[in-house]
């Protein structure tokens, strides 16, 4: 099935269940294929909105493709900020908005923040569609989830590795140039 949207805000939201059908699915502009990720997905229910950030595509019509119901697309939505978190939250320690974790990739202090980067799959609550994203805190108790630093791409997820500051331009990037591994 293809369902077609006019994108008008930076954030699509996509819905995700926890009991659903593990679906594969497409996002795709004027036929360049943009995102592939394995959500979870139920036609009626949905247990949190998944943000994916398409920024530069608002104005243009992008393209759904996959195994969806028409309920599941009826559920997707558009917004100028991320989903705000569903359900129970921890008070001090980090969890993502939505999705799972798993394996730090780095803490690294930089400009008078902790930089914390982790394995995440923002689409569901398995192990699955591996980002690296990127959370910053001051004090170990506020924290700010960013965009994800690396995402799936055609060599396939991003699985362990490390963050460093190279503070000295040692790999010729510029002295505080933040690498990933």
């Amino acid at each position: 099935m293809k369902n077609t949207i006019q994108l008008t805000k930076q954030y699509l939201l996509l819905p995700v269940s926890e009991n659903g059908t593990d679906t594969k699915i497409e996002i795709l502009c004027d036929g360049e294929k943009l995102h592939e990720m394995i959500i979870t997905l139920d036609s009626e229910n949905y247990d949190f909105y998944s943000s994916l950030l398409l920024k530069k595509y608002v104005g243009k019509k992008i393209e759904i493709v996959g195994e969806i119901s028409e309920g599941w697309f009826n559920q997707v939505t558009q917004s100028d900020k991320k989903a705000k978190p569903k359900g129970i939250r921890p008070n001090l320690h980090y969890a993502p908005v939505s999705g799972w974790m798993n394996d730090p990739n780095g803490l690294i202090y930089y400009n008078g923040y902790y930089h914390m980067y982790h394995q995440h799959n923002p689409y569901g609550k398995k192990w699955n569609n591996m980002h690296w994203s990127h959370t910053m805190t001051k004090d170990f108790i506020t924290y700010t989830e960013t965009e994800p630093v690396l995402s799936p791409d055609v060599n396939g997820a991003m699985y362990s590795g490390t963050a460093i500051c190279d503070s000295a331009s040692i790999m010729g990037y510029g002295k505080d140039a933040i690498l990933y591994y």
